[in-house]
């Protein structure tokens, strides 16, 4: 499988849906975080999945803070999945992530 980093730049149609969707399911975790329960698991799994094709740096950033803040979630799974998926990004070769993790450490 090829690095994140190393994917072809998609249409802008395409990246423009994925910006959008990205955006909703975002907000809706910071928004919604008390009611979600163990399907902000699900939905960091899917931010994750998509970040790569997200063409704002601003926005990838925001969205890896979010992950980050979930390393304290009350629930197990959640935090795994958001430890995880910051790994993942990292290894994929997003170069937001050492930024973001700089910017947290203490």
């Amino acid at each position: 499988m090829p690095a994140v980093a190393d994917v072809p730049s998609p249409r802008p149609a395409f990246t423009g849906k994925v910006q959008t969707i990205v955006q909703s399911f975002a907000s809706r975790l910071v928004s919604e975080q008390s009611t979600l329960y163990r399907r902000k698991a699900d939905i960091i799994n899917l931010l994750a999945q998509l970040v790569p094709y997200v063409n704002s740096r601003f926005e990838r950033i925001n969205i890896l803070r979010i992950f980050v803040q979930h390393w304290r979630d009350p629930d197990s799974e959640v935090r795994v999945t958001a430890i995880k998926m910051v790994q993942y990004l990292g290894e994929s070769g997003i170069p937001e992530v050492l930024e973001c993790l700089n910017e947290n450490a203490p």
